[in-house]
């Protein structure tokens, strides 16, 4: 127990000889400044939507060019309204604030190679015909800034977090249509604005 009063009192002056908290001195240099920096590359996806196609209708992807599909769609009848064949679901993302535009390039619905075909069946850029007196096909977008006059199915001038648009395919044949099953290759293709 003496020990233990001894140590204490040792203490005591120990902390008695210390100097007061302002009189500590005063730190020279400084202060700093680190200024970081990090970059986003532009980066734009063009790809299928979450469903790639219209529910009940018959595509099938290529083996060799899985970009590639086809659709398989039901007997139009001749001189009877516009029959719409099938849909297609895009998506794009893009953080290019000048934007993006996604053209369709693509050419008349043909009889395969070979077959002798006396009507034509023309690709109409617009809207249906009022009064149509040939055969033609056609597509619809619900893009941003579609101008189909223009071979645009969708377009935006500012960056897209994700834009999902579907492009509807609709096809009318005039009476005397050659018989057969018709194809035409549809091309999307997605820039970004300059």
């Amino acid at each position: 127990m003496k020990k233990s009063i001894i140590a204490a009192g040792a203490a005591s002056v120990a902390l008695a000889a210390m100097p007061v908290v302002g009189a500590f001195a005063a730190f020279t240099g400084g202060p700093f400044t680190d200024v970081i920096q990090t970059t986003i590359d532009e980066t734009c996806t063009f790809a299928r939507g979450a469903t790639a196609h219209g529910a009940g209708e018959t595509w099938t992807t290529d083996t060799t060019v899985t970009t590639k599909d086809t659709l398989s769609a039901v007997t139009i009848t001749p001189a009877a309204a516009e029959a719409t064949l099938g849909t297609s679901n895009f998506r794009v993302v893009c953080n290019d604030t000048d934007g993006y535009k996604v053209t369709v390039g693509t050419n008349p619905l043909a009889l395969p190679t070979g077959t002798t075909q006396v009507h034509t069946w023309a690709y109409n850029a617009g809207a249906a015909p009022s009064s149509p007196t040939a055969s033609y096909w056609r597509i619809g977008s619900t893009g941003d800034g579609v101008d189909l006059s223009n071979n645009i199915v969708s377009t935006k001038a500012s960056a897209e977090d994700g834009k999902d648009f579907t492009v509807t395919y609709y096809a009318y044949a005039i009476t005397g249509q050659d018989a057969g099953t018709y194809s035409a290759e549809v091309t999307y293709t997605a820039a970004q604005l300059p």
